[in-house]
Formats: C-alpha cells, structure tokens, sequence
C-alpha cells in the first residue's frame, strides 16, 4: 500500500483521460484499468 506522501504525488490522481479507439475491447480494458488510478476517464469510438 502506497504511503499518503506518495498517493498525493501521484501525477495521475488528478488527471482527466479521453481514450479514443474504435475497438471496444480495448476502450473497455483502458478504462476500467485507469479508473481507479484518476480523476476521470471517458472515452470514445472516434474522434
């Protein structure tokens, strides 16, 4: 378990990511992979 120091450092804790691919298992693996590491992730078939 990381310590609160390096949670607050995290430069992705805070970050906002648009995946665009036009296949969905591999939008659907992204995402559900840096939901738990980010503020945000949305994404999208085309851009």
């Amino acid at each position: 378990m990381a310590n609160t120091s390096e949670a607050a450092n995290d430069p992705l804790r805070g970050a906002r990511i648009l995946i665009v691919d036009d296949e969905p298992g591999v939008r659907h693996f992204l995402v559900n992979t840096l939901k738990p590491l980010c503020g945000g992730v949305d994404s999208a078939e085309n851009a």
